[in-house]
């Protein structure tokens, strides 16, 4: 195995996004855009704390069907758990 059994000192989260700009500025910690740089200054300030490496990528739009579904629920007002459940049998995979 790659680590021989042990865990890296610092791993790496891969998160996956469908917004380019969320991509750029969680792999730089930069933005340009004034709003959202209260956010970078919290995400910098947690990512200082914790033992863990964030990279991200994107995902285009045409394969995004998981997060979308997720996110843009057909149905809203359905409590929390029904919700959940609908996921779960919709994507087996979570």
């Amino acid at each position: 195995s790659l680590f021989c059994g042990q865990v890296p000192l610092k791993p790496v989260l891969l998160a996956m996004t469908d917004n380019v700009s969320a991509k750029s500025w969680t792999n730089k910690f930069g933005t340009k855009s004034h709003t959202a740089q209260n956010l970078i200054c919290l995400y910098a300030s947690i990512m200082r704390h914790i033992r863990l490496g964030v990279n991200c990528s994107h995902i285009k739009g045409s394969d995004n069907v998981l997060a979308d579904s997720i996110s843009r629920p057909t149905h809203t007002g359905l409590p929390l758990a029904t919700r959940a459940s609908q996921i779960f049998r919709k994507h087996p995979s979570l």
